[in-house]
């Protein structure tokens, strides 16, 4: 019976005994004794050796261990880890030590004597002897030093190889599409903020989110085998109608203005659509069931940008341990405007559900915690270390302003230069007509001023033509020898997702119009497709200037490269 009982310490030390609901989790690791044998030392006395299993950052661990050197390990740990029992907990059993309920009562005892060890580090770092003793990869010499965490919580460590996380995002960063043949094409889109290059996290990385094209029902599980063996993507499929109220509507048409200071005015409709917004609950929760179905304890789960607003709540149901961020890529409006929003406690309760929250200006962190303040009450503050946050739920919600850049290797790999010949021919195709009226015989040589733009109201591409016409206008030695170039990225795709697209174009024309007409040579417009990464390398490389003249947005990364 004693060989059975878990050690006393255990109960008091151990996560899993006294882990409450809404609790910051500590315990990114699991133990399991799930086998032994009988074996022989040099000597060739019998022995018993206990198969441990460690669960750790999603990846599984085996050790072969004997009951010494557990006693062994604890002796060496007493020294560093405090609240340690002087005398190892589990009863040695010399005389029946090989008995069947022995070794089974054992089994049980030192693997709950290796979860209470673990709890009595209280979220420190792991020593080395406990990471020998479990074969667990060796940390690096800068985790040993990682600074401690909020509010006395595990210390925020960098990202080891052993380390899973999973991106998940409305668009995965490929370009999917039916090939001539039959099948799918699939390549990594290099362009998208979550690409396989640009976060450079040094770990395992996986991807959960949308294809960006029609999939028949009996095709999902095909392409879904093939994204996840080939790129480790896991595709969320979504029916038509759910994607059409969940993205063009509740997510484009109503969160989209209000989060980027717009309030709608004041008319006989309800802008706020209770279908549209069970459709925004429901893809979250679709969402939130393909992360689980690649999620295992000690995962990192990272949720980008206003479409999932709801996933670290419904994470956190399904698994109350989990590690979460989220992150926007749009601003945060202030909180008179965000106050607008029929769900905005809804929302802003189930943002705090991450561990942590990031935004890519500190005027957007400034606005959500008064939003937090000013609707749920809470007050934000430091703790030690420097970490800015908002205790909500027994927790503490980090919240950070991370911005992003451009990566210096992946624009050097796209300069003309650089390309192979057939994709320095395909560039040089998307900007013929420019240089075809930049090396027209009667051309003086110009000064460009360039911009490529969404067509998208919020990019202000009016107000720039509009001040090019007004500068044409007052000063005249411009009217010769300068020439913007406007280029407006239209796919198909764009033009669905914005809903006054076309009144945008034509607003755009009728500007474009007046200028070619009254200032001839002083306005190259082109309306594109796509326009890749090496073509608009090669029109900054060409331009003097870039202009931009959006309305609101978050970060802009062209003026970087």
């Amino acid at each position: 019976r004693r060989a059975r009982q878990v050690p006393r310490f255990a109960k008091s030390l151990d996560p899993r005994l006294q882990h409450s609901r809404g609790s910051t989790p500590r315990l990114t690791m699991e133990f399991s004794i799930e086998s032994t044998s009988t074996l022989f030392d040099s000597s060739g006395k019998p022995y018993t050796s206990y198969s441990i299993t460690t669960h750790y950052q999603g990846q599984r661990f085996q050790a072969q261990r004997r009951y010494r050197e557990f006693v062994a390990l604890h002796d060496g740990l007493r020294g560093e880890v405090s609240g340690l029992p002087h005398h190892f907990p589990v009863w040695p059993f010399h005389l029946n030590r090989l008995a069947p309920e022995v070794v089974d009562g054992r089994r049980v005892a030192l693997c709950s004597y290796l979860s209470a060890a673990l709890a009595a580090l209280h979220g420190g770092v792991m020593p080395a002897r406990l990471r020998s003793f479990l074969q667990l990869p060796q940390a690096q010499a800068n985790r040993m030093t990682a600074p401690a965490g909020p509010s006395g919580a595990a210390p925020l460590l960098p990202l080891e190889k052993s380390d899973t996380v999973i991106l998940v995002a409305y668009q995965l960063p490929l370009t999917v599409s039916r090939a001539e043949g039959g099948g799918w094409e699939v390549e990594w889109d290099d362009e998208s903020v979550l690409n396989q290059h640009a976060l450079s996290l040094g770990c395992r990385v996986m991807w959960v989110g949308g294809v960006g094209c029609a999939v028949d029902p009996d095709e999902e599980e095909g392409l879904a085998q093939l994204l996840l063996g080939g790129y480790s993507c896991l595709p969320v499929f979504l029916p038509a109608a759910l994607t059409d109220r969940f993205y063009h509507g509740f997510c484009r048409s109503y969160l989209r203005p209000v989060f980027h200071n717009r309030m709608r005015l004041p008319d006989s409709g309800n802008p706020f659509c209770e279908e549209d917004w069970r459709a925004y609950s429901a893809a979250n929760r679709k969402f939130a069931d393909t992360v689980m179905e690649v999620y295992e304890p000690g995962h990192m789960v990272w949720a980008h940008d206003y479409h999932l607003l709801l996933l670290p709540s419904f994470l956190l149901r399904r698994h109350r341990t989990a590690h979460i961020g989220l992150f926007l890529h749009s601003p945060f409006p202030a909180s008179d405007v965000f106050r607008s929003v029929a769900v905005r406690e809804e929302l802003l309760r189930a943002m705090l559900h991450a561990d942590m929250v990031g935004f890519l200006l500190f005027e957007y962190t400034r606005n959500f915690l008064t939003s937090c303040k000013r609707l749920l009450g809470l007050e934000h503050e430091f703790k030690s270390g420097g970490f800015l946050g908002v205790d909500f739920g027994g927790r503490h919600v980090i919240v950070q302003v991370s911005t992003f850049g451009v990566s210096p290797s992946l624009l050097e790999n796209h300069l003309p230069d650089r390309l192979a010949p057939p994709a320095a021919a395909s560039t040089r195709d998307e900007l013929k007509d420019l240089r075809a009226e930049l090396d027209a015989p009667a051309a003086s040589p110009r000064r460009l001023l360039a911009g490529v733009d969404y067509l998208d109201r919020f990019k202000g591409v009016q107000l720039k033509l509009l001040a090019w016409e007004a500068m044409l206008s007052a000063y005249p030695r411009y009217r010769a020898g300068h020439t913007l170039v406007q280029v407006m990225v239209a796919s198909r795709n764009q033009v669905k997702l914005v809903a006054d697209a076309r009144d945008v174009r034509a607003d755009i024309e009728t500007i474009v119009r007046r200028i070619r007409a009254s200032y001839p040579g002083a306005l190259h417009y082109a309306e594109v497709e796509r326009l890749s990464l090496a073509a608009r390398m090669q029109l900054w490389q060409m331009s003097d200037v870039i202009v931009y003249s959006t309305v609101r947005e978050a970060v802009n990364a062209h003026p970087l490269e």
